[in-house]
């Protein structure tokens, strides 16, 4: 008989791991309010709305949204710890030519300057590379820490 340990029998406590949409997609909203409050007009709050709505939806309402586009593919990366979202970066595709957009890149206060937003990037860019895309990233010119990081990952 071979016994198993603890840390081998559980799911990943911490660390990167790709979006699960129906499980992550309630805690990347929780994340996103929290993390761009300042910034939240209407149309923000609206789609943390239906973020949420779509949480709590059955494997039937996902699949007729997708499937009628009202609910665009979700990609992207969470950052894991303690069992808990901590930090997102989603990718989707851009609309136009075969790019994507990175959006949301977000770490809760209490996780920040712990590299966790540059390991996020590193994988959404990767990803991206992977397909042979072009990326788009939007960020608030206030934003210093961020444009700093973007601009050390080129």
């Amino acid at each position: 008989m071979v016994a198993t340990t603890a840390a081998q029998a559980s799911p990943q406590r911490s660390g990167l791991r790709p979006v699960r949409p129906r499980r992550d997609l309630a805690a990347i909203a929780d994340l996103i309010e929290v993390s761009f409050a300042d910034a939240l007009d209407a149309g923000g709050r609206s789609m943390l709305r239906e973020m949420r709505m779509m949480a709590n939806a059955n494997p039937l309402i996902w699949l007729v949204a997708r499937l009628g586009g009202a609910f665009p593919p979700l990609g992207g990366y969470v950052w894991v710890a303690d069992g808990q979202v901590a930090g997102n970066v989603s990718i989707a595709p851009a609309g136009y030519g075969k790019g994507f957009v990175i959006a949301n890149v977000a770490v809760y206060p209490a996780f920040r300057r712990q590299g966790i937003a540059r390991q996020l990037m590193r994988a959404a860019l990767q990803d991206v590379a992977q397909r042979g895309r072009f990326a788009v990233l939007q960020v608030d010119a206030d934003n210093h820490a961020a444009r700093r990081l973007y601009d050390t990952l080129g």
